[in-house]
Parts: C-alpha cells; sequence; structure tokens
C-alpha cells in the first residue's frame, strides 16, 4: 500500500464512479481500476461492491476511508511543514541575551516576530558576554546579542550592529564628583576600582583598563567580582567606582550615580551576531524583522 493508492481509494471513495474519479485525477480509467485492484489485493480484502450501474464502499472500505483520510491529511502536513522548514517559516530560533534589559523594544520586536512567524518557536537565555560567544561558535544558539567586542576580532562569527551604546562612569552617590555632568577619566587616576572578573566578561574588563591607560594611568582595581550586580553592590557601600556600558543604569537606585565620560572613546556598540555556518533559516528572517525597529538602550 502506498500513498498514490491511497489517494485513488478516496477520489474512487468519494465519486463512487470509476469514470469520474479518472476525470477527476486527470488519468486513464484503466489506471485507477489497476490501483484499487492493486491495493485490494495487498489488503487481502474487498473495498468496493462493483457492478454495471453501482459502485459503494464494503465495511473495510469504510473503515479504511476514515484511515486513509487521516493518512493523507497527516502526509500533506508533513509535507508542508518539510517546505515551510527549508525556508524557515518552521522551526525554532535560540537567543542568547546579556543579563540586563539591554534593548527596550524587545518584547515588541519578539511579539511581532511571533505574528508574522507563529510556526517559529523562540527560546530565550541570558548569558554574559562570554558565554554568548561560545553558545554561538558551539551552535547551542542562534543569535546572541552582546557587544562587538566580544565578537568582531572571532573568525567564526558575524554581526550587525543594533545600536550604540555609551559607557559611564558609576559612583556612590556620596562621592565628590557624583554631581558633575561629565567626568574627564584621568581625575580617576586616585580611585579604587571595581571591575567584572576578567574571566567572567573579559571585554568589560579590558574596556576599563583600556580607558584608564588612554588617559595615563593604570586603575588600582580593589574588587573583582564574577557578577555585575555585585560590582554595583560594591559601589553602593562606597568601597569604589567602576566604569560600565550605560545600559547597566539602574535609574530606580538613588544610591548610584552615572556620569558620562568626556572624549569620543566612550561608547561601544550592541550587537546581533551569529555562527557564520549557521544553517538555521529563521535567522535571516529574524535579522530582517529587527530592521524595521528603532532600537534603542533601555
Amino acid at each position: 500500500m502506498d500513498i498514490r493508492q491511497l489517494q485513488y481509494f478516496i477520489a474512487v471513495a468519494e465519486h463512487l464512479n470509476f469514470t469520474e474519479t479518472a476525470k477527476h485525477l486527470y488519468v486513464a480509467q484503466s489506471a485507477v481500476s489497476y490501483q484499487i485492484a492493486a491495493l485490494e489485493k495487498d489488503l487481502g480484502v474487498k473495498l468496493f461492491i462493483r457492478d454495471k450501474h453501482l459502485v459503494r464502499l464494503t465495511s473495510a472500505g469504510k473503515v479504511l476511508l476514515k484511515e486513509a483520510i487521516a493518512i493523507m491529511d497527516r502526509f500533506n502536513e508533513a509535507v508542508q511543514k518539510t517546505q515551510q522548514a527549508a525556508t524557515g517559516i518552521l522551526g525554532n530560533l535560540r537567543i542568547g541575551l546579556l543579563g540586563v534589559r539591554v534593548i527596550s523594544v524587545l518584547p515588541e520586536l519578539l511579539r511581532s516576530f511571533r505574528v508574522v512567524y507563529p510556526s517559529i518557536g523562540i527560546d530565550l537565555e541570558q548569558m554574559n558576554a562570554g558565554q554568548i560567544t561560545e553558545a554561538l561558535e558551539n551552535g547551542d544558539i542562534d543569535l546572541g546579542f552582546t557587544r562587538s567586542f566580544s565578537v568582531h576580532d572571532n573568525p567564526n562569527l558575524t554581526w550587525k550592529k543594533v545600536y550604540t551604546d555609551s559607557i559611564q562612569v558609576v559612583l556612590p552617590y556620596d562621592h565628590p564628583m557624583a554631581n558633575q555632568t561629565s567626568i574627564d577619566i584621568s581625575e580617576l587616576a586616585n580611585e579604587s576600582f571595581i571591575s567584572v572578573n576578567r574571566q567572567h566578561s573579559a571585554g568589560i574588563f579590558d574596556l576599563l583598563i583600556n580607558l584608564c591607560s588612554s588617559r595615563g594611568f593604570s586603575p588600582n582595581i580593589v574588587s573583582r567580582p564574577h557578577h555585575v550586580e555585585t560590582v554595583l553592590c560594591l559601589i553602593e557601600a562606597g568601597m569604589g567606582i567602576s566604569i560600565l556600558p550605560h545600559c547597566f543604569n539602574n535609574c530606580s537606585n538613588p544610591n548610584l550615580k552615572y556620569i558620562d565620560i568626556e572624549g569620543n572613546d566612550a561608547y561601544i556598540d550592541l550587537v546581533v551576531a551569529w555562527n557564520k555556518n549557521a544553517s538555521n533559516k529563521s535567522i535571516p528572517l529574524f535579522l530582517k524583522e529587527l530592521e524595521n525597529y528603532d532600537i534603542k538602550v533601555q
């Protein structure tokens, strides 16, 4: 029994006339008769009662008709899903995202994407920049929203800028410079700095080192916790200051002050990155949808 036999069988069952069935299928009547006879032989049962004036289903034929329709529906669904998967409109996207709310319109973007492509599932996972890079290289995620310095020198990844973020000095509220509108980093040469551990986020650590070095001094780093949240907690406790991207700005905390840095180098790009060898057809669909939005830092 094959798909063609089932197609012919369902058509005959619907028309109850071999001549009309042949016209409907655009084949010779003999071809219809041959397929039905072959199907009956394979199954070892009679499916139709036939005489000169009448064709009707046997009890076995009625059972097969119900099952054959279900089989054909499932077959057609499988074909459709296979074709959709090849074009990317069916599947799943795994997206890594920095562990902060870095994109203000991300919920709206995801909602819009799901409306256009309801058959593409989306899995979101919060990661640090290093984890995103590693996951992209290993194929554990399809897309990663991360900082440019984490991926721009990686030969296995390609990326597209989403927006440009500013770099700021983070101070406790009672710091002498807390009320300034901007700070020249060279003024911080005698300060105690707190930075995320380089093993956890090499990009943020190197950013601090490079900005200070360009102003002629090496920062006195007194603590290297593994999480930005801990960095902010230590700053709030008055144990030091830090330099971080604006996206870490927690405006609801009055005990922390974020001050702009003077100069043209205190900026960093947030990008969406993917593996150059990625085969997921849903990736370009998501990137195209992303182009429709004016992305801004949260």
